[in-house]
């Protein structure tokens, strides 16, 4: 597994939890750092307006998923290069109810564990943005409500 950060920091954080590799998107062409490493199967985007650049990250018959648009609204694809590498596009909202119990069920074996940065008092809710808009947390933020 690979990941893309703005951050050396967090991707050296990511290899320490078990990623294999990472690519810095702020400081290097990231479509060829991740075709020099050896393309992806899957890419997970998050962002919606980088899906030319994702199906670029692919090998011949890979997937790009995609559950956000914080980059725009608007994508535009070339057609060619799509059917000929095999590719396929997935939108997907997250999951349905029976994945999310799925989820649930993997945090109570204790199989899996999110990554979290803080836990915040809801009063706080508005530094706790201000981490997630200055790209200073590494995981997830949770606000607390008692």
């Amino acid at each position: 597994m690979l990941v893309t950060s703005s951050s050396d920091t967090k991707i050296e954080r990511s290899v320490a939890l078990g990623a294999e590799g990472g690519v810095n998107y702020a400081t290097s062409d990231w479509v060829v750092a991740v075709q020099d490493l050896g393309r992806a199967d899957l890419v997970v985007d998050s962002i919606g307006s980088t899906w030319p650049q994702s199906l670029d990250c692919l090998r011949p018959g890979g997937r790009v998923v995609v559950f956000g648009a914080t980059g725009g609204t608007e994508a535009t694809l070339p057609v060619r290069p799509f059917y000929f590498g095999q590719w396929s596009l997935l939108g997907t909202t997250m999951g349905s109810p029976a994945d999310f119990a799925g989820l649930l069920g993997a945090l109570d074996s204790g199989s899996w564990r999110p990554v979290i940065d803080s836990v915040v008092p809801l009063a706080g809710a508005a530094r706790a943005i201000e981490a997630i808009a200055g790209g200073r947390h590494f995981g997830k933020l949770v606000l607390s409500c008692g």
